[in-house]
Order: C-alpha cells, then sequence, then structure tokens
C-alpha cells in the first residue's frame, strides 16, 4: 500500500545492450478485456481454450463464476455460497471445483448448474488452492488466517471428502500458511506455503522439499513442461524451478512480488502492478510494460496460444476493481457486470 511500483523499462534496455535475443511474442497483444469490474477475480482455470473458468470476489450477489466458451460469457448462479469469496477453481469434464473463504469446497454439476457444498471444515478456514489429478482425487489447501489455528490440507480420494492428518512428520506446520496445490499426476502432487515450505506427496507419503533458510512467502505452484515452477515474495518477486534433487532461483531482477504461474502454451508468472514474467527458451525476463496498477492474482495459457491474468484490488478489503487481461487469437469482449 502506498509503495511507487518499479519502472517496466530496464529488463527491455538491458537486452538492447547485451545483444540478448528478444522476446518471442505470443499471437497477439496483451490487453485489457475486462476492468473495473463489481468482483476482483481471483483464478482462471480451463480444460481448453473453450471452456475457460473464472472465480472471485462476493460483492454482495454471490461470488464471481464466470464462464468463457471460446465466443460468448456465461455468468453462473452463486446464489448458494452467498458471502463466499472464491479464491480457486478447477474444472473437469462433467464438474468444476472450486474453494474459498467460511471454510468453503463445493462443487458445480454442469449438466444441472447445481452446487454442492461439502460439510465438514471448519469455517475459519479459507481454501486458497484446489486441484486434482482426475474429479475422483481432488486436494484443497487453506489456512485460517489470524486466527492462530493451524492450516489445513483436505482431500477427496474416490468420492469423500476428508481432513488429511498434518500432526505428524514431515509437516511442521505451526505459524504456517498453506496456498496452492498443483501436480502432474496421483503420485506427484506439490503444495507451497509460507516461509518457504514446499511439500511434495508421492502417492503414499509426503516429503518436506523446502529450500534451506528461505523464510519467503510461497504463493503458487504449477507443474508443467518445466517441471514444478514455484512463484511467490513480498517486497520482491521469487521464481524457483526444480533442477535435479534442488531448487534454482531464477527471479528477473526487478521483479515484484508474483501471485501466480502458468506453464502450457508459454510459461508466464504474474503479480503485484500488473506484473507480468515470462519464460523463454529457458531464461525469465519480464514485460517492459504494464497494462495496470492494481494486482494480478493468477494466470493461465491455453493450447492455442492464448494467455488469460486476473486480479484487480486483491491487497484488502473490498476485493473488488475485478480485471482480466487477455493476449490470444480470439476476439474476447468484456463480460457482462
Amino acid at each position: 500500500m502506498g509503495q511507487t511500483p518499479p519502472m517496466r523499462t530496464l529488463p527491455m534496455l538491458f537486452l538492447l545492450l547485451c545483444g540478448c535475443p528478444p522476446i518471442v511474442d505470443p499471437p497477439a497483444e496483451m490487453t485489457l478485456v475486462g476492468e473495473g469490474l463489481d468482483e476482483a477475480l481471483l483464478s482462471v482455470r480451463a480444460t481448453g481454450p473453450d471452456d475457460v473458468w473464472f472465480v472471485g470476489s462476493d460483492q454482495g450477489a454471490g461470488p464471481a463464476l464466470l464462464q468463457w466458451d471460446g465466443s460468448a460469457w456465461t455468468r453462473h448462479d452463486t446464489a448458494a455460497l452467498d458471502g463466499v469469496n472464491l479464491w480457486w477453481v478447477h474444472p473437469t469434464a462433467d464438474t468444476v471445483f472450486v474453494a474459498g473463504s467460511g471454510g468453503t469446497l463445493a462443487s458445480l454439476d454442469r449438466s444441472s448448474g447445481a452446487i454442492t457444498r461439502i460439510d465438514g471444515p471448519r469455517d475459519t478456514l479459507t481454501f486458497f488452492g484446489i486441484w486434482g489429478a482426475s474429479a475422483q482425487d481432488m486436494w484443497a489447501v487453506g489456512a485460517a488466517i489470524g486466527a492462530g489455528e493451524p492450516p489445513s490440507i483436505w482431500r477427496n480420494a474416490g468420492g469423500a471428502w476428508a481432513e488429511v492428518d498434518t500432526t505428524a512428520e514431515p509437516f511442521h506446520l505451526e505459524n504456517v500458511s498453506l496456498f496452492k496445490v498443483h501436480g502432474s499426476a496421483a503420485d506427484d502432487v506439490w503444495i507451497v506455503g509460507t516461509r518457504g515450505l514446499i511439500l511434495h506427496w508421492d502417492g503414499a507419503t509426503f516429503t518436506d522439499l523446502s529450500p534451506p533458510d528461505l523464510d519467503q512467502n510461497l504463493l503458487t505452484v504449477e507443474w508443467g513442461e518445466a517441471g514444478p515452477i514455484v512463484v511467490g515474495g513480498l517486497n520482491q518477486g521469487l521464481i524457483f524451478e526444480r533442477e535435479g534433487e534442488a531448487w534454482v532461483d531464477v527471479t528477473p531482477d526487478l521483479t515484484p512480488a508474483l501471485n501466480g504461474v502458468c506453464q502450457g502454451s508459454s510459461t508466464v508468472a504474474v503479480g503485484r502492478w500488473g506484473g507480468m514474467a515470462r519464460r523463454v527458451d529457458g531464461a525469465w525476463a519480464l514485460d517492459d510494460e504494464s497494462l495496470t496498477l492494481l494486482d494480478y492474482h493468477g494466470c493461465l495459457t491455453t493450447s492455442d496460444g492464448a494467455i488469460w491474468a486476473v486480479g484487480g484490488h486483491i491487497s484488502a478489503s473490498p476485493l473488488n476493481e475485478g480485471l482480466i487481461a487477455y493476449q490470444g487469437p480470439a476476439t474476447v469482449p468484456s463480460p457482462t457486470p
């Protein structure tokens, strides 16, 4: 709050002076297709370019749950989740899973439109991340921010959600918050959180693979062609890649704090002040321009070469002034308020 965003021209100037290869641009320029929306948008996930899902805060009409089908927007009825801020979404062929405040884990039946919320999680929890290798093997992670309670991991393995016992080794979750979960398969799941925490599930047990002596917030992990990539930071951004058995810091200079990372047709990280970094030919570089001084929270790349980024006013309540940025081959109108 009240900080001056860093200059965006230095990374491009550095490229010109050093003779480094230029950044390869995706199919079109990044543009804001939605801004000033009532709700901040916090996550964007998809099953494909014509099935993109967005979730966000509740500003009085139920939390935002939007779908882009490649040609038009649909706003789904979320009255069943009144008062909930949705922080993450994971769509599958038949079901759309969402996670959020008030201990909310819920699913949307795509055929009927009905939303079902599971019972069990304490309402002091906010689930910040949800992911699964399949609709029958889902994970959700969260924290009771400011409540002095331990964080929580929930899993649906074959039909019923249950909390994972985190009281034994290797968790050490005292004074830790959990933010995101992602993986490549049912036996390769990654969870990140505060104080540099990185947990790995191999299908049978958890292992603590946190970088040594890292006391920083790690906010998002995503697995892709480059393996697991972890981003975060507080005043300055962090990008870690896994090389063998070690984490390597590959953060470009002047990177602002990062909230999201996505891998697919492109590899992109997004964060504070509209900051965006891209991985090209194995190296990360910052975009030299920013479309907004608000913050991105999540991003997505799809098989048609498109890049989506979402966010808004997310650093403090109210979570509003939502924005959607897009770069790709389609013509995307602003979503209907």
